[in-house]
């Protein structure tokens, strides 16, 4: 069988093919000092020595609140989370008219060693990281940032920073439906786990 071509006029489409994603939740301060929270998931490492991570944010057709705090104060924190609270990261992605959504979803904040914006102490992992430089890539904002503190729960990691998978399930979002009242969100299941030992070829 073969494969089925994107027409060329449909190929931001193509995007849907990089599913499933491991979405993680992005901590800004905003103006008032408060703390501003949001789901991302287009982020990776592009570099280990140094570390560092990028990050593409909305710049349009409207900018994202995460990116105008980040573009201000030059920092951010990525909190790393599982299927727990699934709901309250979907929940982080809406809008609120009154007070701050990271209060009203009872997020605690975790201390950060080298900025003075917070974690979430509901991650089992949290990276601080320092914007190096910002790019205009398309309808979004690429961040490229220096990690420059780290912290994780011991209980869910191995000595070797291995995820133990007896004791949290990681987010993986598949897809996403939008509905009258609401939207309605994919994610995958990673109760059973696959180990493969592939020898080196010999030469």
């Amino acid at each position: 069988m073969g494969f089925k071509k994107i027409k060329n006029d449909e190929l931001h489409k193509s995007i849907t093919l990089l599913q499933p994603s491991m979405p993680f939740l992005v901590t800004t301060l905003n103006e008032n000092n408060s703390i501003n929270i949001a789901p991302f998931s287009w982020g990776t490492p592009v570099s280990q020595y140094p570390p560092m991570m990028s990050l593409a944010l909305l710049n349009k057709p409207k900018k994202q609140d995460s990116l105008k705090n980040i573009e201000r104060m030059g920092e951010f924190v990525c909190n790393l989370i599982d299927i727990s609270i699934a709901e309250r990261a979907i929940a982080a992605s809406y809008e609120y008219r009154e007070n701050n959504k990271f209060v009203i979803l009872n997020f605690a904040p975790a201390h950060s060693e080298k900025i003075k914006t917070p974690g979430i102490t509901e991650a089992r992992a949290f990276i601080e990281c320092r914007t190096k430089f910002l790019k205009e890539v398309g309808d979004h904002i690429l961040i490229i940032s220096e990690i420059v503190a780290a912290s994780f729960n011991p209980d869910y990691y191995s000595g070797s920073l291995l995820m133990d998978l007896r004791k949290t399930k990681p987010l993986i979002h598949l897809e996403q439906y939008v509905v009258k009242d609401g939207q309605v969100h994919v994610f995958v299941d990673t109760s059973c786990c696959k180990a493969l030992n592939i020898p080196y070829v010999e030469r």
